[in-house]
């Protein structure tokens, strides 16, 4: 019996999709696939080298002297208001650091 041209290649490539769809629903959550892309990660951060942070960037620190002067850790969302709105009157763009942001909701 004779097949339409591409027929064969069609196969091959639903079932090579389809192989690999059933590998990656098998192996989505697994120790060995974190594994596999945190190496990867790794990897990928590796070749492409350090990167200084833009000019946007600000690191904000609290040490023990920031600790003595506002209280334990963490702070207040009041104190974490005032430190925002310090930063956002320095700056034109908006601000959020992302330390503040899960210190804020946990």
């Amino acid at each position: 019996m004779a097949f339409p041209r591409g027929t064969r290649e069609a196969g091959l490539a639903l079932l090579a999709a389809g192989v690999t769809l059933l590998l990656l629903v098998g192996f989505s959550d697994t120790i060995v696939l974190r594994g596999l892309e945190t190496a990867s990660l790794d990897l990928r951060f590796r070749i492409r080298g350090v990167q200084p942070p833009g000019p946007d960037v600000a690191l904000v620190m609290i040490d023990d002297r920031s600790l003595a002067a506002l209280g334990r850790w963490p702070f207040s969302r009041r104190v974490f208001a005032t430190a925002l709105q310090a930063l956002d009157a320095r700056s034109t763009t908006p601000t959020m650091p992302t330390m503040l942001a899960t210190a804020l909701w946990r």
